[in-house]
């Protein structure tokens, strides 16, 4: 009934939206994670000086990784793939300001998403912001092949018999079982 990330999994690994107050929480195996830091200098010159000198002007902390999630259930198919395309849509506004209209023309404003990530105690709920996000589903990836229309009316079977679900209702359709999914952001 509640999601406890320290608990629920080997190693905590979820998103969290800000703006909307959910969590997103992924079975996965990270991969690559890469962090860069760079500090950002202005070049000064003066008349008469033949060396360069430099301001200190703040730095850039970005952060690459990459996690491929495995579904290993009928059941976990549709709640996986909800989770895969909200993190996809992450580089999207995630709402819109309330306006007025003035001359037919509304005041609203995008409301820029925002998120939290955490990766075990690596990045704790490390504030982030996801300049880019690919989901790549893989070559040999296996995929569902029910879906609603093709299954029997009161139930069906799955690979020989081996798991039946009469009351899996509608949770389930064609979609792949594996995603790798590339993330990249600024901390």
């Amino acid at each position: 009934t509640t999601y406890d990330p320290y608990g629920d999994d080997l190693i905590a690994f979820f998103f969290y939206d800000v703006v909307n107050s959910k969590f997103i929480p992924f079975r996965a195996t990270v991969t690559g994670i890469t962090e860069g830091n760079t500090a950002l200098w202005d070049e000064l010159r003066f008349i008469g000086r033949a060396d360069q000198l430099y301001s200190y002007n703040g730095f850039n902390r970005t952060l690459a990784f990459s996690f491929n999630v495995v579904i290993n259930s009928v059941s976990e198919l549709l709640p996986t793939w909800k989770k895969i395309n909200y993190i996809a849509s992450s580089v999207k506004p995630s709402n819109y300001t309330y306006g007025q209209s003035v001359n037919d023309i509304y005041n609203r404003f995008i409301v820029p998403p925002m998120f939290m990530i955490t990766i075990g105690d690596l990045y704790k709920f490390q504030p982030m912001i996801i300049t880019s996000i690919n989901v790549t589903i893989p070559d040999d990836a296996s995929w569902e092949t029910l879906n609603e229309n093709n299954s029997a009316a009161k139930g069906w079977s799955y690979l020989n018999g081996m798991i039946t679900s009469p009351d899996l209702g509608k949770n389930y359709g064609q979609l792949p079982r594996e995603a790798a999914i590339a993330v990249s952001c600024n901390l």
